[in-house]
């Protein structure tokens, strides 16, 4: 584009040089010089009217228009020059002054102002175009009449043109003004390829203001022939030119600018400095004692009629911008009270936080989160409310969202209140930014998820001991399944043996013991599989009558003895202990349990000691072993249903696990406690507490220990 436009413009450069030396040298003679002059300016526009035509068949919508308005413009100017050059060349008669030739010219400038608005660069709206006019008319108006005034209307009252000659040759350069002024404030709207088309345009304006300018200065002097016809070589150029524009192919349609009828300080001012100009040559002329006469008169009250009417409109459109303005006020201060009253009532807590994490300003939620008054939280570190470490992270996202790596960031942390609590916050951290790009703020939101957390913790530790409870449940099931089918197994072979072989009575004794006693285990399991459902139910109900403890524990040590002959089982009763109000079998059972766990987890043997005391309105009653023992990790757990501690390398133990469960629920009934003291290696101490009666508390005194 740039190779061809020098070209086409060393081209021109090269036509006008060309014509003015024949033009102005009279080479060839007068006769000769006259057609070149007359008939080189005709064919100029006809060139300008081709290249506009050809460029408004490439072109669409409002370039397409442009383009052919100026093909028009063109021809209307070519065709009052060919009318001249018949007149004078042909016919032998020169054109008067004026004469169609000039109705030509002067239909060339409204067509040539509207192309120009119909480009793409020009206003957007019709109040924007008339606007443009208006304020261009001003200002050519107001140069003309100061041009008039200051030498201008002298010269006309010498060359004795009349008024219409004194209009015409003052309307012609002050046409090629409007042009230029209208140029010249729509060049800055012009985008992509129509910066460079705009300037064309002025370009070829400005050769026709030359040209004018010079013709109406060499008519008012009366001087014509070679001077005369050297400015037609302003509007030769000015055709080529715009013939130029086109031929270049500076025609893509482009977007209409958002800001075409935006008006800038330059725009409101250029029709005031055409005034203060006027007044200027006003105050000139009054002191000079000059006369002005009847087309100064014209001129100017032409310029007044232009100028009013385009303050008319600036006005209108700044009541109008008022109005707007007016009205973006009070829906801004709207959603102002909108956001306000959000922030003040939101209850999230919001805070804005620089890039060091230091606070600008917070909500009253945040405030009372943070037990802090909100003023005394501006400019405070929001460091000194996070947990150990959240501050690193923070800067770390910080630093990602500056560089446009995350939009924004979410985080569940821990937070610390002036007053010392501790609650859970979700923190939604968004970035806002500055016109030029850069951080202005981080806009914060705070939600406190403490129940929530508190709630998902408990969900999972319920889940972990639902997970917990079915594992043991399974392993009952499977230990039951294993113990059941063991006992039923012995006892299908003792009776097959009674029932197939022939047997001593001896030996028919000794099965029916192993038989009674694998039947006892099953029942033992049973039992107690139904009492623990019972007891879970709340279906299991008391007997309660007055159960003397100490002859109760006597009782199941006498039994227990026949379990085992390799413990020594004795007892350390208090004789003080008075009678409680229980239910005999159920603390039987308690009783029971514990011993046969003190025999199981005592596999070597050794002393059992079961004693009871009074003390504190209580009676006590305690199971001591010297087994195993059970580490403190497992003593929390060794109530619970199906709990069993095994040690590592130790036989396995046979139960259902349930005992001890069973045992703590009985206890629980008789509004007593049961707990277990133990040592690892060294044995268990497991004591149950039942509570006395208030007339049995009073009258008995705990004996020393």
């Amino acid at each position: 584009m740039n190779r061809r436009l020098g070209v086409g413009v060393a081209a021109v450069v090269m036509i006008v040089v060309a014509y003015a030396a024949l033009v102005g040298g009279r080479a060839g003679g007068e006769a000769t010089a006259v057609a070149v002059e007359d008939y080189g300016r005709a064919v100029a526009a006809l060139s300008a009217v081709v290249a506009c035509s050809i460029a408004a068949r490439r072109a669409a919508g409002p370039t397409r228009i442009g383009w052919s308005l100026l093909a028009l413009s063109a021809l209307s100017w070519g065709a009052g020059t060919l009318y001249g050059a018949v007149s004078e060349v042909n016919l032998g008669v020169a054109a008067p002054f004026p004469s169609l030739a000039d109705a030509g010219h002067l239909a060339a400038v409204p067509l040539a102002a509207a192309a120009l608005l119909a480009f793409p660069f020009g206003p957007a709206t019709a109040m924007g175009r008339i606007r443009l006019v208006l304020d261009s008319l001003s200002v050519a108006t107001s140069l003309a009449y100061i041009a008039w005034s200051v030498g201008l209307g002298s010269l006309e009252s010498q060359a004795r043109t009349g008024v219409l000659g004194g209009l015409l040759l003052v309307a012609y350069p002050a046409a090629d003004l409007v042009l230029l002024t209208m140029i010249a404030m729509s060049v800055r709207r012009a985008a992509g390829e129509y910066p460079l088309l705009a300037r064309l345009f002025g370009a070829a304006f400005l050769c026709n203001l030359v040209a004018d300018a010079s013709f109406a200065y060499f008519a008012l002097h009366g001087q014509g022939g070679a001077l005369g016809g050297l400015s037609a070589a302003g509007w030769v150029a000015g055709y080529l030119v715009l013939a130029l524009a086109a031929v270049a192919g500076i025609s893509a349609p482009a977007a209409r600018s958002s800001a075409a009828d935006e008006v800038g300080m330059g725009h409101l001012a250029l029709p005031w400095i055409g005034v203060a100009g006027v007044i200027a040559a006003s105050i000139w002329v009054a002191a000079t004692g000059r006369q002005t006469g009847v087309t100064a008169a014209l001129i100017g009250s032409g310029m007044g009629i232009v100028f009013i009417s385009s303050q008319v409109l600036t006005l209108r459109d700044a009541l109008g911008l008022l109005v707007r303005s007016r009205r973006a006020e009070s829906e801004l201060r709207e959603r102002t009270a909108l956001l306000v009253e959000i922030t003040e009532r939101s209850p999230l807590g919001i805070a804005r936080i620089t890039e060091d994490l230091h606070i600008i300003d917070v909500n009253p939620r945040l405030s009372e989160m943070l037990a802090v008054p909100a003023r005394a939280l501006a400019g405070a570190p929001l460091g000194q409310f996070l947990g150990p470490g959240d501050v690193e992270k923070a800067l770390a996202r910080n630093e990602l969202m500056k560089s446009g790596r995350l939009s924004h960031a979410e985080v569940d942390g821990e937070m610390r209140s002036a007053d010392g609590r501790t609650f859970w916050v979700h923190r939604r951290v968004t970035p806002v930014f500055k016109a030029n790009g850069l951080i202005h703020y981080f806009l914060v939101m705070f939600e406190d998820v403490s129940e929530k957390h508190r709630l998902e913790e408990a969900a999972l530790a319920n889940l972990a001991e639902l997970e917990r409870i079915s594992r043991l449940k399974s392993e009952f099931l499977s230990m039951v399944s294993h113990e059941f089918r063991t006992a039923l197994t012995g006892i299908q072979g003792y009776s097959e043996v009674l029932t197939t072989d022939e047997v001593t009575t001896d030996e028919v004794k000794e099965f029916a013991g192993d038989v009674n006693s694998e039947a006892q285990r099953l029942n033992r399991m049973i039992t107690e599989m139904l009492d623990m459902d019972r007891i879970e139910s709340g279906r299991i109900q008391l007997h309660l009558q007055p159960v003397d403890l100490n002859e109760l524990v006597t009782q199941v040590v006498e039994r227990s003895r026949m379990l085992s002959t390799k413990h020594s089982i004795t007892i350390a009763l208090d004789p003080s202990a008075p009678c409680i109000e229980g239910d005999s079998d159920r603390l039987t059972q308690v009783v029971s349990n514990l011993l046969t766990n003190a025999v199981k987890y005592s596999p070597g043997g050794g002393e059992i000691l079961v004693s009871t005391r009074v003390a504190d309105g209580h009676v006590e009653v305690a199971v001591q072993d010297h087994g195993q023992g059970i580490p403190p990790e497992f003593v929390t757990k060794i109530f619970g249903r199906y709990e069993r501690y095994e040690s590592a390398g130790a036989a396995k133990v046979v139960g259902t696990g349930l005992g001890l469960a069973i045992s703590q629920q009985i206890v629980q009934l008789h509004k007593g406690r049961i707990w277990v003291e133990s040592v690892v290696g060294a044995g268990s101490i497991f004591r149950f507490i039942i509570p006395l009666s208030p007339a049995a508390a009073s009258a008995t005194v705990a004996a020393p220990r």
